[in-house]
């Protein structure tokens, strides 16, 4: 959160952990929820059996950017998070979101890794909130297997952001009050193909506090 929020996301909207795919629990977090952070690990399994329909990285309305740096699959699912969002959430006018998405407008995906990769704005937040976690952060140059991906509602569909792919993926029709049941089916299928792997985790983006 101080990494979104100082790169000029409200502090209205919030990233918070959610523990359990359980109606009950789901029904807990606030609303709106924007979009879902996945993070599971990629596997032989994971990579034979892919889910969803590809689409084009110029599907209209999408802002689509591929992931050049090792590691960096948070940074690249946060900013798929939020500029495909951008509508619904409060971005700070000449903050650094702000900036890097009028720079990169008209980019294509590989430009925009480009440009992710060399912006001071987006390069020094993510420093400075690295070392403050709980957990050390991988180095560039380390190897994991953990891959972190955003689903959103966009258009009337589950969509999925994966900076390794060469586009969004389709996950079938969604709306805005049912987005949090239907992404929820949608892990779950993430979920059933890797069975004997307990490495998934999910974070929300919801308008208002955790209640956890």
């Amino acid at each position: 959160n101080k990494y979104a929020h100082s790169l000029g996301l409200s502090t209205q909207w919030n990233f918070m952990d959610v523990f359990s795919l359980d109606k009950e629990l789901l029904d807990m977090l606030p609303k709106p929820v924007a979009c879902l952070l996945f993070i599971y690990p990629i596997t032989e399994k994971s990579e034979a059996a892919p889910i969803g329909e590809k689409l084009p990285a110029s599907t209209e309305g999408v802002y689509f950017m591929k992931q050049t740096v090792s590691n960096a699959c948070g940074t690249v699912a946060l900013l798929h998070a939020i500029a495909n969002k951008r509508d619904q959430l409060q971005i700070e006018k000449d903050s650094t979101l702000d900036k890097f998405f009028a720079k990169t407008k008209d980019s294509t995906p590989e430009e925009r890794a480009k440009i992710m990769e060399t912006d001071e704005g987006l390069n020094t937040a993510h420093e400075s909130a690295a070392t403050e976690g709980q957990t050390s952060a991988p180095d560039r140059e380390s190897r994991t297997n953990l891959h972190y991906i955003a689903l959103l509602n966009r258009g009337g569909k589950i969509l999925e952001f994966d900076g390794r792919r060469d586009g969004p993926v389709s996950h079938g029709d969604t709306n805005e009050s049912n987005f949090l049941a239907d992404s929820a089916t949608v892990v779950q299928k993430f979920m059933a193909r890797q069975s004997d792997d307990l490495n998934f985790s999910i974070v929300a983006l919801a308008k208002g506090e955790s209640p956890f």
